[in-house]
């Protein structure tokens, strides 16, 4: 459970009930290790947890093998390609482009099987199927190679192939466990800090930025751009629910920097500079987004963002004063 993940990604603020549940399977683990007189290694650390804490829960992994008593492979694709072999990052000029493209698909797939045919059309489009099959058991060949022990961590069965997700792990992977878990879990703001600044830390500026002809990643680009927009502006909300404004602004600041082309960010930063006392800023928001809007698509701001605008007008009237050119000044 812990290596598939069930608790989260390793370093992230617990759950109270997963930490206590952890804690509860450590003392377990300790009295079965003395009745069998040997040292059982547990592969997280609990801090936080007591009746007496309030402090935020953190559960933590020492564990850096896999199941399998292997080094751990991470694939790295955000902000850039880059494989990790038991923390040793392997060298990306024995990646030809066909390999790296092959494991970068199967990383995106996360252990799920890929139909050896998507691949030979993916990767030699256009190639007669004989010829794409010899690249490619090439290719498969190559890669296998390049790693200790390969056909431990990629598989082939069948005309399928995948990552053995027992022995890779990916930063995409524990990106996916995170944005479920901030648009699904109900935490308080300090945890919710704290999973979004992991979440930062992992997208790094978009997945694969400098890979511009592969159609899968492209894809792939633009959905982990969504999610994360996604989880910053329901962090907004969920910040505000509790009344950190603080915190709200945080959230709502990110979204807006990866994407300025959606509505729901610009209500969540109005809301969030509303809710921090910053009025001026809230209506050049509102400003900025009825524009984008009104040129790009032709409409005028959402009714629930011109309500927005509407009570920052009647709570100070001189707000009114205010037009597009106050602040191009």
């Amino acid at each position: 459970l812990w290596n598939s993940g069930f608790f989260g990604p390793l370093g992230h603020a617990g759950d109270k009930r997963d930490a206590q549940l952890l804690e509860s399977a450590s003392r377990i683990l300790g009295k079965l290790g003395n009745s069998l007189g040997m040292a059982i290694n547990v592969p997280w650390e609990i801090a936080g947890v007591g009746s007496g804490s309030s402090g935020p829960l953190s559960v933590s992994g020492r564990l850096r093998r896999s199941p399998e008593d292997l080094p751990l492979l991470e694939g790295r694709l955000f902000g850039g390609f880059a494989m990790v072999l038991g923390g040793q990052i392997i060298t990306e000029s024995i990646w030809r482009r066909k390999g790296r493209l092959l494991f970068i698909t199967l990383v995106l797939h996360q252990g799920r099987h890929v139909a050896r045919d998507e691949l030979l059309e993916m990767l030699w489009p256009g190639v007669a199927r004989s010829r794409a099959l010899d690249s490619f058991y090439t290719v498969w060949g190559n890669l296998q190679a390049s790693i200790e022990d390969g056909d431990k961590y990629i598989e082939r069965d069948g005309g399928y192939c995948r990552i053995n997700p027992r022995n890779v792990i990916s930063d995409v992977a524990e990106f996916d466990q995170i944005v479920r878990s901030l648009l699904t879990e109900q935490e308080d703001a300090r945890a919710l800090l704290d999973t979004s600044a992991r979440l930062e830390e992992l997208y790094r500026g978009g997945l694969l930025p400098g890979e511009s002809s592969c159609d899968l990643v492209d894809r792939y680009r633009k959905r982990y751009r969504a999610h994360y927009t996604d989880a910053m502006v329901t962090a907004t909300a969920r910040a505000l629910e509790i009344g950190d404004a603080r915190v709200a602004l945080w959230f709502a600041r990110r979204a807006m920097e990866v994407d300025q082309e959606r509505e729901d960010v610009y209500h969540a930063l109005i809301r969030a500079q509303m809710a921090s006392g910053q009025r001026c800023s809230a209506i050049r928001t509102y400003f900025k987004c009825r524009e984008y809007l009104r040129e790009n698509l032709g409409l005028d701001p959402s009714l629930e963002i011109q309500e927005l605008y509407d009570h920052l007008i009647a709570v100070d009237p001189a707000l009114a004063k205010l037009d597009p050119t106050s602040f191009a000044r």
